[in-house]
Formats: C-alpha cells, sequence, structure tokens
C-alpha cells in the first residue's frame, strides 16, 4: 500500500510541476492580453486577474491528478509483473 501511495504522490508531484511549466510558458501571453483588454475599472481588471489565476491553478491541478493516475497505473503493472514472475 505504501508502495501505491509512493508511486501516486510521485506521479502527481511531476504531472504538478508539468503543469506549472507549461503554463508558465503562457503567461506572459495571457497577461498581455489581460493588458491590452479595454477595461472600465481598475476594479473589473483586478478581477481577470484573479480570474487568470485561478484558471492557471486549476490547469495546473488536473496533470497532477493525470500523474497520479499513472503512477497507480506503474505501480498495478510493476505489481503484476512482479505476480507472474514468482
Amino acid at each position: 500500500m505504501a508502495n501505491l501511495l509512493f508511486w501516486m504522490g510521485f506521479g502527481a508531484f511531476f504531472g504538478w510541476c508539468y503543469g506549472w511549466l507549461r503554463l508558465a510558458a503562457s503567461h506572459e501571453r495571457a497577461m498581455e492580453i489581460i493588458r491590452d483588454t479595454p477595461v472600465v475599472s481598475r476594479k473589473e481588471r483586478k478581477k481577470a486577474i484573479a480570474y487568470q489565476r485561478g484558471v492557471r491553478f486549476i490547469a495546473a491541478l488536473v496533470p497532477s491528478i493525470g500523474g497520479a493516475l499513472i503512477g497507480a497505473t506503474i505501480w498495478s503493472l510493476g505489481s503484476l509483473l512482479t505476480s507472474l514472475l514468482n
């Protein structure tokens, strides 16, 4: 069981890193769009930036979940292979 949790955590960590690296590449373009968009007030601009941050967080969380599933798959395949070889 600890082995399963290790592989899920390992996959989730690298999925999270991948998500943030992918988003860092597109962050500057997203901020350009926010800056270039005509905004009526400073409050609306702050809301747009907060929305962008929320979208970035969720977009980084999705690969983390996928990484955990990949880690669980690696563990289950390793467990299956071990049981077949014994």
